[in-house]
């Protein structure tokens, strides 16, 4: 599964312009706790969009939300116990985190948008919205080997 993900970040623009053995590394925490090409196609797209695959998002150099989102998927305190240190020091326990919140989202939201809107926490017609799901679309056909 590694040698799928790493296509999938590699085809995101952020991805594309990453050191190989970034992309690489990225791709090998995904494809550990991704259980189907979906979940990894999920997880690469947040990633993409969230922290654009920098690594001084992944290790907290920068954060967002004004200092309230940690890793490379920019998660909040209300998505995970404990000090935001430990995902800062691991991107596989901030991989990890987020594909428990992703999974949380899918069961108790009505499809993707709706998904991405809890995510990200804006309202319905954010424009954010509309280019997770694009980006989602085009890895899930790389990942289908379309």
């Amino acid at each position: 599964m590694v040698e799928l993900v790493l296509a999938l970040v590699l085809a995101t623009p952020n991805g594309a312009v990453i050191p190989a053995s970034e992309a690489r590394r990225y791709a090998s925490d995904i494809a550990a706790v991704a259980q189907t090409p979906e979940e990894a196609a999920l997880l690469v797209t947040v990633a993409n969009h969230e922290g654009s695959f920098d690594r001084r998002v992944e290790t907290c150099v920068v954060t967002g939300d004004k200092g309230r989102a940690f890793s490379l998927y920019q998660l909040h305190r209300h998505w995970f116990a404990g000090d935001p240190a430990r995902l800062c020091r691991s991107n596989r326990e901030a991989t990890e985190t987020t594909l428990r919140v992703l999974r949380y989202l899918r069961k108790r939201t009505e499809g993707m948008a709706d998904m991405f809107k809890a995510y990200i926490g804006c309202k319905e017609n954010d424009s954010r919205i509309v280019k997770r799901i694009v980006t989602l679309g085009k890895l899930m056909e790389i990942a289908r080997g379309g």
